[in-house]
């Protein structure tokens, strides 16, 4: 699946010697896919964090520029996507008053989906514990980011569970809301929870999927 896609995406594979350097590779490719199949300017010479932020940060500028928005002096990149998205949700509710922005409206949610996916790729996921899951679910939607559509599954799936504690949400909240700043933390605690509980579970996992997975060119 992953040397397909790479072959799609006209991923340089020379220099390549391991498949998670490809599969990193091969993520780069599908991000500046995504940046020049809507108009955006291809970004070069920077490590993928530096290219992660600075491809969802060229979509982001563009559509609050486009759009009309201040970021306010926000600096987060994830918060500032959902300013846009409550934006553009506001416009879509009531297509009658908004109509001739529906169309915008629509290229601007495509738009910012976009960014969003790119902010959320975690770097260092497969690399940092290379495992037979972690391998292939990233490979899974890496696929899934490029078709825009959900795929069946590549192999059987054994089903899991555990519970954890929820995260608090009580000291976020004023007058019944919570503030936006506040989204991402609250986004990250809980991400963070559920990675620590799926960190567990493959700890005591009897299957392959959670044994280490490395191959290099000559293996």
């Amino acid at each position: 699946m992953l040397e397909t896609l790479s072959r799609e995406l006209e991923v340089d594979s020379r220099d390549v010697y391991d498949s998670i350097s490809l599969l990193e590779k091969t993520g780069v490719a599908l991000m500046q896919r995504a940046l020049k199949s809507r108009g955006y300017g291809k970004v070069e010479g920077v490590d993928f964090p530096g290219l992660q932020e600075e491809s969802a940060e060229k979509i982001i500028v563009s559509l609050e520029k486009e759009i009309g928005l201040d970021s306010k002096g926000e600096i987060s990149l994830w918060v500032r996507t959902q300013f846009i998205r409550r934006h553009i949700h506001t416009i879509m509710l009531d297509p009658e008053k908004n109509r001739e922005m529906l169309l915008d409206a629509k290229r601007w949610a495509d738009h910012v989906l976009i960014a969003m996916r790119i902010l959320s790729y975690p770097y260092g996921y497969v690399r940092d514990n290379p495992t037979f899951d972690r391998f292939g679910e990233t490979v899974e939607r890496l696929l899934e980011d490029k078709l825009n559509h959900a795929i069946p599954p590549y192999s059987r799936r054994a089903a899991l569970v555990k519970y954890g504690v929820p995260v608090d949400l009580s000291e976020y909240v004023q007058d019944g809301k919570i503030k936006p700043g506040d989204i991402e933390n609250i986004t990250v605690q809980s991400r963070d929870k559920v990675q620590k509980l799926v960190n567990e579970l493959r700890k005591d996992s009897p299957y392959p999927g959670t044994k280490l997975y490395i191959k290099t060119k000559s293996s």
